[in-house]
């Protein structure tokens, strides 16, 4: 996918140094390098906060879940949909698809906390994204800003 920053195209699917290569030298002013600059590494984030959604997560008693919304939504739906069939229990599947029948309160709350984890992560991509954003691009050392930003999982 290519998309636009100030009229110049800019393709995430190049890698970071590669793109940026051939993307800043089809630019003129150094403010608008620097949008791009700024673009790429939001990309950049944005692929390590996918990929750190997708992180296990372990519970306190030791159990490892897959990670990530996607997941949490499905032992939430398996929860909801034993809870309204009128059971008492569900049966989930952790991380190396051991069988786990816990009651629906227990099924909550694992959920809950691969949610959380997933919030948490969502949270700290979003702050790097604002921070990236009060960025003065006219500033002599805007790259070095941008290139400070980090993901703070």
């Amino acid at each position: 996918m290519t998309y636009m920053v100030d009229g110049v195209a800019v393709d995430p699917s190049q890698s970071q140094a590669d793109s940026i290569a051939f993307t800043l030298s089809c630019v003129d002013s150094e403010e608008q390098k620097r949008k791009v600059y700024r673009e790429q590494r939001k990309h950049a984030l944005r692929r390590e906060a996918e990929a750190a959604y997708r992180q296990s997560v372990t519970l306190p008693d030791g159990t490892i879940w897959n990670g990530g919304i996607d997941a949490a939504i499905k032992i939430d739906g398996a929860v909801r949909l034993a809870e309204n069939a009128g059971l008492t229990e569900v049966t989930l599947y952790d991380i190396d698809n051991a069988e786990h029948v816990m009651t629906i309160a227990d099924g909550k709350a694992v959920a809950s906390a691969i949610a959380s984890e997933y919030q948490r992560k969502l949270a700290a991509k979003q702050a790097a994204f604002r921070e990236l954003g009060a960025i003065d691009l006219s500033a002599d050392d805007a790259r070095a800003q941008i290139d400070a930003v980090t993901l703070n999982l």
